[in-house]
């Protein structure tokens, strides 16, 4: 459980002039926020005399139109609005946010409206911007690709409205709420009440009173955070938190002394298809993971932390496992519709919209020319899993494959140049052979897109090892 959070009033997002023009002044040096509008009168914003701001808006109007640069007056109420969120927002509860060099950036203003030479009005920062949550992680818009959209569809305006679920995704994520962390326990013999119970549990002491690390690092299991369960040297199953860990009192009974409080988490768990056994992968853990001794033995202790990227080697040794997380995430994400969860849920089928955009490129399996669509597999060239939701709707990351083909392309056995020719592994070309499939096959070329996905293809899914290309 953090121990600092904050819990603002409300969340303003502002842009730091035209084209951000003031943004590098305002975040790394002067630590303001600033609002342009230099020809409107100071003195009659901070005196809440918006008739008369309101008139000179209209002359300025007026004056636009005669002399030929615009056809429409200004929208006089949106402005007076925008001037109106500044002047008069003034709580120092109030969360402001920006974007600026690929992060979010975040801070709350002190009530003062200073007037500047150039007329421009701006607000001393309490402290400095930030672009870190309070944990300390970076809040880098690559790495939360639904907000940087949302936030790039806002309307024009210089502070322009935040929807409640955009303001409330905010606060988590600057709370530090929406990026997970990953924990290693130890459940052994409890492995199969708490997979079939759904749940992790602990004491909150030890018997003594004393401080036990391990239950200390319940205290700080959130929704969302991923766990991997152990079990004599193997992990069985992956889960996600449900909600955000509780207090429960514990019968005796159940963790065999008299302790009487413990901590809770309800867990989604899902077992891998085979067991990912420690010894066998000790070349792809790092030394350091707290779990682990030097020479891969598990330590005693019920939860660790681990890195995300223990938790994903893990994860990479089951596929099926990396999507279902990936769905999950899907749901809880905050941001997105409920339509749009269920279309990149269905893309991950070849279904849905994706398909719908897929059918608007390809028409046919380029290998065996069967035109049925009904009989064809709409393939993401790029994974699903490896996509981002965009990419997972985008009919030219894909193609329409007869089944025992697109068993081919998803594994990685065969891939097609920029031209259109057949590539194939090894492993494919008794296969092909048998299915009378040319080698030396163009099946015609590609769009500029479509490029982009197979290149990815290539790269990262085909086996270059055992590469026979008719090109060569």
């Amino acid at each position: 459980m953090n121990k600092e959070t904050i819990s603002p009033l409300k969340i303003l997002f502002i842009r730091l002039g035209k084209g951000n023009e003031f943004a590098q002044d305002c975040i790394e040096q002067s630590q303001t926020l600033k609002l342009n509008y230099d020809k409107t009168d100071h003195s009659f914003c901070q005196n809440k005399q918006w008739d008369k701001v309101e008139e000179d808006f209209k002359r300025e109007s007026e004056e636009l139109i005669q002399r030929g640069e615009r056809k429409r007056g200004l929208d006089i109420g949106g402005h007076i609005k925008q001037l109106k969120i500044f002047y008069e927002c003034l709580d120092d509860n109030v969360l402001w946010v920006t974007k600026y060099k690929g992060s979010l950036w975040w801070c709350f203003a002190q009530p003062e409206i200073t007037l500047v030479e150039d007329n421009t009005k701006t607000r001393k920062v309490n402290g400095k911007w930030s672009n870190c949550d309070l944990q300390g992680s970076p809040l880098l818009l690559e790495n939360s690709v639904e907000l940087d959209d949302k936030l790039k569809n806002l309307p024009q305006w210089t502070i322009p409205e935040l929807d409640f679920n955009l303001q409330k995704y905010i606060v988590k994520l600057i709370n530090g709420k929406l990026n997970p962390n990953y924990w290693w326990v130890n459940q052994g013999q409890s492995f199969e009440d708490e997979f079939n119970g759904g749940y992790i549990r602990s004491p909150q002491k030890e018997k003594d009173g004393g401080i036990n690390q391990c239950f200390e690092n319940m205290r700080e299991i959130k929704r969302g955070d991923k766990v991997a369960s152990c079990i004599n040297g193997e992990i069985k199953a992956i889960g996600i938190v449900k909600f955000d860990v509780f207090e429960e009192s514990i019968r005796a009974e159940d963790i065999g002394t008299e302790r009487e409080k413990g901590w809770k988490a309800f867990v989604d768990w899902t077992l891998l298809e085979s067991p990912f056994k420690i010894k066998k992968n000790h070349e792809l853990i790092r030394l350091e993971e707290p779990p682990l001794d030097k020479n891969h033995n598990g330590r005693q202790g019920y939860i660790f932390g681990i890195s995300s990227k223990l938790f994903h080697i893990i994860c990479k040794s089951d596929l099926e496992i990396q999507e279902k997380l990936i769905e999950k995430d899907i749901i809880n994400n905050p941001l997105l519709a409920i339509t749009e969860k269920e279309q990149l849920i269905k893309a991950r089928r070849g279904q849905g919209k994706f398909r719908e955009n897929l059918e608007q490129i390809e028409k046919f399996c380029r290998l065996t020319k069967l035109n049925r669509t009904e009989f064809l597999i709409a393939s993401h060239i790029k994974p699903w899993r490896d996509s981002t939701n965009e990419e997972r709707l985008d009919g030219n990351n894909g193609l329409l494959l007869s089944p025992h083909i697109d068993k081919l392309f998803d594994k990685g056995w065969i891939s097609f140049s920029d031209e259109g020719n057949l590539l194939y592994s090894a492993k494919a070309e008794e296969a092909l052979e048998k299915w009378n499939i040319h080698k030396d096959m163009n099946v015609g070329e590609f769009t500029q897109k479509q490029c982009i996905y197979l290149k990815y293809h290539r790269e990262n899914l085909f086996s270059n090892a055992n590469l026979l290309s008719s090109t060569n």
